[in-house]
């Protein structure tokens, strides 16, 4: 994410839609549609206050270049070894863990698929999977049928 995004009139202005749930749904032309917890904002918001990061919020090797793959890759594995998880965490796990989550707490596919960015439904419907938990409450809808 480019760093002067965070502190755009965009993100200072209020969310009515989205205040009482405590985040902001933004859009980025180049990334699209993501979420984001207004704690997470105000801490970005001071991260960024402090650093002044001149072209990306988060730098690679030198201030004008994003971070490469490999350098998120290595955070996101020091950080599920500091936390003390036992699994394997990708940048793509992580994506594919919050795809999961949405469609467990009730999110439609299609707000799911823009999310992510999918062009094609079959894209989300593949990526995301459906907790056994669910199949296993899921009734048919032939149980609430009138009997015969």
């Amino acid at each position: 994410m480019r760093s002067e995004k965070l502190d755009s009139t965009a993100l200072n202005e209020p969310n009515p839609y989205n205040l009482l749930q405590k985040k902001w749904v933004i859009f980025l032309p180049i990334f699209g549609y993501f979420i984001l917890p207004l704690a997470l904002l105000t801490v970005l918001r001071d991260y960024w206050r402090e650093y002044r990061p001149c072209s990306w919020l988060f730098y690679g090797e030198s201030k004008n270049a994003p971070l490469s793959p490999e350098t998120v890759r290595q955070v996101c594995r020091l950080a599920s070894y500091e936390s003390g998880l036992k699994k394997r965490v990708t940048p793509h796990i992580l994506r594919h863990s919050f795809a999961t989550h949405l469609l467990e707490q009730g999110t439609n596919l299609r707000t799911i698929q823009v999310l992510l960015g999918h062009k094609s439904p079959k894209s989300t419907t593949v990526y995301t999977h459906i907790a056994v938990q669910d199949l296993k409450t899921t009734t048919s809808p032939f149980d609430s049928l009138p009997d015969l």
